[in-house]
């Protein structure tokens, strides 16, 4: 929601929180300045938990979610962020 923070979790192969970069289709959600949660669950499989504050002007939609490591681009998902 729009003016909040919320706990966004994101999975995949081979998450490193240490060298993750996540960005968003606007500058109004940024991600908070508190530690990334990480979790394990076998065969390369791990997710990570994060803080994210949506600014309180924007437009309500549908955002997109960039997802990049120390080795370039991991992932796009988008309109996976719905801010009402």
């Amino acid at each position: 929601r729009a003016g909040r923070t919320s706990v966004i979790n994101l999975g995949g192969r081979n998450l490193d929180d240490a060298s993750l970069r996540i960005s968003f289709s606007s500058p109004l959600i940024k991600v908070s300045p508190l530690p990334v949660t990480t979790q394990e669950f076998g065969d390369g499989i791990s997710g990570v938990s994060l803080m994210i504050t949506v600014e309180s002007d924007i437009t309500p939609g549908d955002y997109s979610i960039f997802v990049n490591g120390k080795n370039g681009p991991i992932a796009c998902l988008i309109g996976a962020l719905s801010v009402e």
